[in-house]
């Protein structure tokens, strides 16, 4: 019987070693984070050269997105984690319904256009009624800057001849309005100071993106203006989503070993006094 018993014992011994699974090595790719790719694909608008961005995610809200693009006339494509958006067939100041309401990130383009064309229309996502909502801080800034906005409707409409330069503060550090002001004043002659805004790292990437275009007014009033817009193809590569690389951590990281979790479980005991 100890004989049998011993056996069985070496059998689940090597049972174990043969699929014991070696040790994870390797290198993974943390996709570009969603909070930055959105905004950075609707300050396309404003330039006048094909752009280009690496690391994409491919999820809904990206591709909801660049249907918005494509209907304002844009061109669109996709090459893996790759996006390549060519704004120089742009035609449209509005934003459809179905497309306004499949996400919340669609008020962005509403700075964009603004800042474009002197004029944005947008459909409120699901239809509700301004009120209290944080969209409320993006039209305060629009109108900071001179523009009209009005409700009518389930639609925002914003409208202006010539949008000025302005020192505005917003009610909270919304990042959306944060976003959307930044946008605007692209549009806008002089220097504008946004006071309160977020500081969100998909907000310095926005800026870094801006920065990177040349853009300093996407609007062509002067036909002689020739310092105000980029003649070179506009790359970037979003800042990396900090939440999908968290969870690639909690999942890879090795666990601890036995003897350290047996150590942090152990009750504190006083040494005793000799």
């Amino acid at each position: 019987m100890g004989k049998i018993q011993g056996m069985k014992e070496n059998a689940h011994a090597s049972s174990a070693a043969r699929f014991k699974s070696p040790p994870l090595c390797g290198e993974l790719t943390v996709h570009g984070a969603k909070n930055s790719v959105l905004p950075i694909l609707a300050a396309t608008l404003l330039c006048r050269t094909p752009c280009v961005l690496h690391n994409c995610p491919d999820i809904l809200d990206v591709t909801h997105t660049l249907q918005i693009l494509r209907h304002l006339g844009c061109s669109c494509e996709r090459s893996g984690s790759t996006l390549s958006i060519d704004p120089r067939g742009f035609a449209e100041n509005a934003v459809p319904p179905a497309l306004a309401g499949s996400m919340r990130a669609s008020s962005l383009f509403l700075g964009a256009l603004l800042a474009r064309t002197g004029a944005a229309a947008l459909t409120l996502p699901g239809g509700c009624p301004i009120g209290a909502r944080p969209i409320d801080y993006h039209l305060q800034a629009f109108r900071a800057l001179g523009a009209s906005a009005e409700e009518e409707g389930e639609t925002v409409r914003c409208r202006a001849d010539r949008l000025h330069g302005a020192r505005l503060r917003l009610p909270g550090p919304s990042v959306g309005a944060t976003e959307n002001a930044m946008l605007a004043a692209l549009g806008a002659d002089g220097c504008t100071t946004i006071e309160n805004a977020a500081c969100e790292p998909e907000i310095a990437d926005l800026g870094a993106f801006l920065c990177a275009c040349g853009r300093r007014s996407p609007r062509r009033r002067d036909p002689n203006d020739r310092d105000r817009g980029a003649d070179t193809r506009c790359t970037a590569r979003p800042i990396p989503s900090f939440l999908t690389a968290l969870k690639l951590r909690r999942f890879f990281a090795p666990a601890p070993p036995a003897a350290a979790r047996s150590r942090s479980a152990a009750p504190h005991r006083r040494p005793a006094r000799a």
